[in-house]
């Protein structure tokens, strides 16, 4: 093992899903617990070597440092939204997915929402889609049509 990250939440659904930046050598890690994404840096794992790793404890390593956290409530400012629970990143194009809970009280029932981000310095807001269903994992696809 290179390198690993350790939220300090654990047991509790914390780090689960994450998705790679080149252009800032940045991890973005879904950190479900806090509803928050994790911005990790990236930029150490060029500079470890496997031979120097044999004697390190998986366990125990923790080399990767957190930069910053992109929280999706003040950029949707929406009530009832629960965890995040997917990322994906395709150029410089980040994709968020959240939980919302329904008007009813049931956290996770309600239509869930994407939001899109240009990653430049400030991670902007571009775009939000409602979702009817929790997506466990989204990915980016490139279409070629054909006239």
């Amino acid at each position: 093992m290179l390198a690993r990250y350790e939220s300090g939440q654990y047991g509790v659904s914390a780090a689960e899903i994450l998705d790679y930046h080149a252009q800032s050598k940045s991890i973005f890690v879904v950190n479900a617990k806090s509803g928050q994404i994790d911005i990790l840096d990236a930029s150490i794992i060029s500079t470890i070597s496997s031979a120097t790793q044999t004697s390190v404890d998986p366990l125990t390593l923790n080399n990767l440092t957190k930069k910053s956290t992109l929280n999706l409530a003040p950029d949707l400012n929406l009530t009832r939204l629960g965890s995040v629970n997917s990322v994906a990143i395709f150029g410089n194009l980040l994709a968020v997915a959240i939980e919302r809970g329904d008007s009813k009280g049931n956290p996770v029932q309600g239509h869930g929402f994407i939001g899109f981000y240009k990653l430049n310095n400030a991670k902007r807001l571009i775009y939000t889609l409602s979702k009817s269903v929790i997506y466990p994992i989204m990915l980016f696809s490139l279409m070629t049509v054909v006239k």
